[in-house]
């Protein structure tokens, strides 16, 4: 066969550049696959490491939401114990003005003379108003003079001391006074 139809021998240099590159190719798409699996397998993981950093900060906001009703449930029982503390001491001095009540009551009643009536009893700025009826003018001062000479009473004062009808002589007034 002539030179011209007798095929050329390829270079070395030829064969070992297409064998490198059949090489490289080789390497490269189970390269590319590996690659590929660690992005995978990285995104994967991100994800993961987001979800748990969500649950992370979910329960510490429960957390804080539970330490905040934790404190006011203290609170609330601190000022439910100090309510019932106050309501124990008014209880207490309920009974003490209570018993004072009967002993003042008591103090006025019995020197009540027989022709004076005590309609009421009323506290107002710190002084005790007795609204009574008397038969005349008389018998109304002599029962605001009696109060002050016990020594029980001080600032004694009549007011409003009018009669009840032109007919008669039944008075009805007011006296304030203080007990000491």
């Amino acid at each position: 066969m002539p030179g011209i139809y007798r095929p050329k021998p390829f270079p070395a240099r030829q064969i070992l550049f297409i064998c490198l590159i059949l090489i490289g190719i080789t390497l490269i798409i189970p390269l590319y696959h590996i690659v590929s699996e660690a992005t995978f397998a990285a995104a994967q993981t991100q994800d993961e490491a987001d979800r748990l950093n969500q649950l992370v900060l979910s329960r510490q906001t429960q957390n804080k939401e539970a330490k905040q009703i934790t404190d006011s449930t203290v609170s609330l029982k601190l000022k439910q114990q100090n309510l019932l503390n106050q309501l124990s001491d008014f209880q207490k001095l309920q009974v003490q003005r209570s018993y004072m009540y009967g002993i003042l009551y008591f103090s006025i009643v019995t020197i009540l003379p027989y022709d004076v009536s005590l309609n009421s009893i009323t506290e107002e700025e710190g002084k005790l108003k007795l609204a009574c009826q008397a038969s005349n003018y008389e018998a109304a001062l002599g029962y605001a003079y009696v109060l002050k000479q016990t020594g029980r009473f001080s600032d004694v004062q009549v007011h409003s001391l009018k009669r009840l009808s032109l007919d008669e002589e039944t008075v009805s007034f007011t006296i304030s006074l203080k007990w000491e």
